[in-house]
């Protein structure tokens, strides 16, 4: 019988892929890689009034496990594992038509600390057109190891409050958490 090349030639492809396969698949370390993640938490739509401030809060609670109740004077040491980054986070507010009010803010958190961004909105001289609805979105971006998912320790919230007297007319949750690719 007469040997064809076209056959030994898909014998040794076939062998060839299988070999390529089975070195792709196996096991590696990976356990010193770090990867950047971001996330983005959203505020719902929230109207201000003149001589009224929006406060958008962000804070790095650590991640290292509360106290247990039983040990009050007992706290925990941080994590060993966990990289030293900071949480870097960027805070803007939006108008109703998805227009950036004012500036960014961009910020490091290291773990307990915290930040705060303002907007006033002043009280009207004469006949003003009083503010629209407004929104506000905190990126938080940070370093993790490989296999740990974040959302992190960076927490936002969101504050309506009187300028003048500093009460809170309201104070809010991130509406949406998700991840900076768009995922939830």
């Amino acid at each position: 019988m007469p040997t064809r090349p076209y056959v030994w030639g898909g014998l040794a492809a076939a062998i060839l892929a299988a070999t390529l396969s089975l070195a792709w698949a196996s096991p590696q370390d990976r356990s010193d890689r770090t990867f950047t993640h971001r996330w983005v938490q959203e505020f719902g739509m929230v109207t201000p009034s003149h001589g009224q401030t929006l406060r958008l809060h962000v804070v790095n609670l650590g991640l290292a496990a509360p106290p247990e109740p039983d040990a009050p004077g007992e706290v925990p040491p941080p994590d060993p594992d966990v990289p030293p980054d900071p949480c870097r986070v960027t805070l803007v507010f939006y108008d109703s038509a998805g227009e950036v009010l004012g500036f960014l803010k961009n910020q490091e958190l290291r773990t307990g600390k915290a930040t705060l961004f303002d907007h006033n909105f002043e009280l009207p001289t004469t006949n003003a057109v009083p503010p629209g609805p407004c929104r506000a979105t905190v990126w938080i971006t940070q370093t993790s190891r490989h296999r740990e998912i974040p959302p992190g320790p960076c927490k936002a919230t969101l504050e309506l409050l009187d300028t003048t007297s500093g009460r809170t007319a309201v104070h809010m949750p991130p509406a949406v958490e998700r991840r900076g690719d768009g995922r939830q």
